[in-house]
């Protein structure tokens, strides 16, 4: 009787010159690439395309929590959502809310004033403003 893979049980991969995957029976995918990196992947079919989703490196993802991101995935495949445009979107969104702190809107505003070939007092003047700010709001 075959055991379940365990983190115990890891199988251990060599580095080869072409990528070396593991046990597909019951996703998530393990795959050794040629760089050596171990990847935890998981191959999927939504709206008739097959894609293929990363959810990281070994052991920095542990086999359990590859096995809880797979279920999420299953979930939304369940649903009629397509998980990899969902994991784009929530990328973009986070993308855009770093953007939109006070600090990067201030460094926009300065690049904008230098771009414009504003006179060198008034991007100093600006550039000090913006300081001052950015000390008071904690950017």
């Amino acid at each position: 009787m075959k055991k379940p893979l365990t983190d115990t049980l890891f199988p251990p991969f060599e580095v080869s010159p072409r990528a070396v995957q593991g046990v597909r029976r019951r996703r998530p995918l393990f795959v050794c690439d040629a760089a050596g990196a171990k990847l935890w992947r998981m191959a999927i079919r939504f709206a008739g395309r097959q894609k293929l989703l990363s959810f990281g490196k070994y052991p920095a993802v542990s086999l359990a929590a590859a096995r809880k991101r797979r279920d999420q995935v299953k979930e939304l495949m369940a649903a009629g959502i397509d998980p990899s445009a969902k994991a784009k979107a929530e990328k973009q969104e986070r993308m855009i809310a770093g953007r939109n702190t006070f600090a990067a809107v201030a460094d926009e505003l300065l690049e904008k004033a230098e771009q414009e070939g504003k006179a060198d007092v008034t991007v100093a003047k600006k550039r000090w403003l913006v300081e001052m700010a950015k000390k008071s709001f904690g950017g």
